[in-house]
């Protein structure tokens, strides 16, 4: 029997600690902060531990050896690191529990604000299944019981921090506006480290960016003009990888997944990057404003959240919907070390730039969770993995969540306005929610039929009154020569079928999806 002690770590309410403000830059930060727990934080902490420092990266060149559980003369070994936790192996229970002791002084330090978690065991490596399940349990169970302060404890005789609302604590020149204020310490953390994310970004892109491109900090800076001043917020995330990881018999297998799933994310986001540079002349003539700084060309994406299957970026409001499409499509085309291709579910919030960032982050969440919801639906009807995407355009007004917001806003007698979540078409078959379908409706009503935006404009305020009222517009329209997209379900006839209508959305989408692109093949199923 080989046995160790085995230290999972988990860093909790990730994305509150990441999309609480609404400054990009801060966001980018806490980000990087996050990012770098399991890099030089964890490795100085470990040296300070062991009195060597190990190789973090080693469990990825060499999977297959587990160091620990062949020689008594190994004292640590990285198990794993991906998906917002790691696995390490320590051959003393005391250097364990010390590194545990060390790792959150730190944090506590270097990183306020953000929530940790820990469970320590003995580990067996002949039942790896079991006693990784066992961990996971124990980690639950520590979050559930307890809740540790990592902020100063704020009184009413202390000043507010102006960026998070918690005790105002260092001094802080605003040099957007030359305001000063005083600060927490979890904002001031996050600002410092944004210059530094900054840095690294543009450093691992590199090669795609040149000397041309670069990244911004500014959400202001993706491509908004006056009058077109949207954002979107996408939050793609994997399907069914909790399952997949399960599975795993072995520490070997596992970490080749975890590898297999980092690199393919990576992989699809710089294909993404060579899309969006490739048809940068397209976009600048859609209207899309493309800014400058240090003489080099903005880039209208900004990723926050890069890790294992989890992407999360910010773009102008026209490119949301496209480029959360094209990202899938790359991340689909290849498989993993399992045999099966990755499928992925995004959400794509649509909102005004001054919209309440984490409000937004929110509802991409809740609008890829509705795309999983469809995901998991189509997997019992024909037991085929899929991707799907959600979006919603939210201009102001709104309140609840997205669930919510759709039946007080969007539900009618007549049944539903909304259509999605859409289909990235698997080749199998035809499928009424496929986007290329709905796509090539929204390309028909701009281009084929000429549809004067006066027209659409009624069709969006005729469809909420029900099917009678909109085919008779319908039937008044066609005697105009203006047809909408046939469908073999019929609704060109009535607007409605079985409760629901796509012109709802393709009206929606028309001021989100500049048509110049949708005229491209969409990769992974044309070419």
């Amino acid at each position: 029997m080989s046995v160790v002690t085995a230290v999972l770590l988990d860093t909790t309410s990730i994305q509150k600690y990441i999309f609480t403000s609404n400054k990009l830059k801060e966001n980018l930060g806490a980000s990087y902060l996050v990012a770098n727990i399991y890099k030089e934080e964890l490795a100085e902490v470990l040296k300070m531990t062991l009195g060597f420092e190990p190789d973090l990266d080693l469990w990825k060149e060499k999977p297959d050896q587990v160091l620990i559980k062949a020689g008594n003369d190994v004292q640590y070994e990285t198990g794993y690191i991906g998906g917002g936790n790691a696995l390490l192996f320590f051959r003393q229970e005391d250097k364990a529990k010390e590194f545990v002791k060390n790792w959150t002084r730190q944090h506590l330090l270097n990183i306020p604000g953000l929530n940790t978690a820990v469970a320590i065991a003995d580990f067996d490596f002949g039942n790896y299944g079991q006693e990784r399940e066992k961990l996971y349990q124990q980690l639950v169970y520590n979050k559930n019981k307890y809740f540790p302060t990592t902020v100063p404890v704020k009184h009413g005789i202390t000043a507010d921090c102006p960026l998070s609302g918690l005790t105002g604590e260092i001094h802080w020149k605003n040099e957007a506006d030359n305001t000063v204020s005083f600060i927490s310490t979890a904002s001031w953390a996050k600002i410092e480290a944004a210059d530094e994310s900054q840095r690294e970004i543009n450093e691992e892109y590199k090669e795609i960016l040149g000397d041309k491109y670069i990244f911004t900090t500014e959400v202001d800076k993706l491509g908004q003009s006056e009058g077109k001043n949207h954002l979107a917020i996408v939050h793609i995330d994997g399907n069914n990888m909790g399952k997949r990881f399960k599975a795993c018999t072995d520490l070997a297998m596992f970490r080749k997944l975890s590898k297999d799933v980092d690199l393919l994310t990576r992989a699809a986001f710089e294909e993404l990057l060579k899309d969006l540079i490739g048809n940068m002349d397209k976009i600048k003539a859609t209207g899309i404003k493309i800014q400058e700084e240090k003489k080099k060309t903005i880039l209208p994406i900004r990723p926050i959240v890069l890790n294992g299957d989890e992407i999360t970026f910010v773009t102008d409001g026209r490119l949301g919907i496209y480029l959360a499409e094209r990202f899938i499509r790359h991340g689909t085309k290849v498989e993993l070390v399992d045999k099966k291709p990755l499928c992925f579910c995004a959400g794509v919030a649509i909102t005004k730039t001054k919209f309440p960032f984490f409000r937004g982050y929110q509802l991409a969440e809740e609008l890829c969770a509705s795309a999983k919801k469809a995901a998991r639906a189509r997997k019992r009807q024909r037991n085929i993995d899929s991707s799907w995407l959600d979006f919603y355009i939210a201009y102001g007004g709104k309140s609840g969540s997205l669930n919510e917001i759709r039946e007080r806003h969007y539900q009618v007698k007549e049944g539903k306005l909304y259509f999605g979540p859409y289909l990235l078409g698997d080749n199998d078959g035809y499928d009424e929610k496929d986007i290329g379908h709905f796509k090539g409706g929204v390309k028909e009503m701009l281009d084929k039929n000429k549809w004067p935006r006066s027209k659409l404009k009624e069709l969006r305020a005729t469809l909420p009154l029900g099917r009678e009222a909109t085919r008779k517009f319908i039937d008044e329209m066609r005697a105009r020569d203006l047809e909408l997209p046939p469908s073999p379900e019929g609704y060109a006839v009535n607007g409605w079928e079985n409760a629901t209508t796509p012109y709802f959305d393709m009206v929606e989408l028309m001021d989100f999806y500049p048509g110049v692109l949708l005229e491209e093949r969409e990769v992974g199923r044309d070419g």
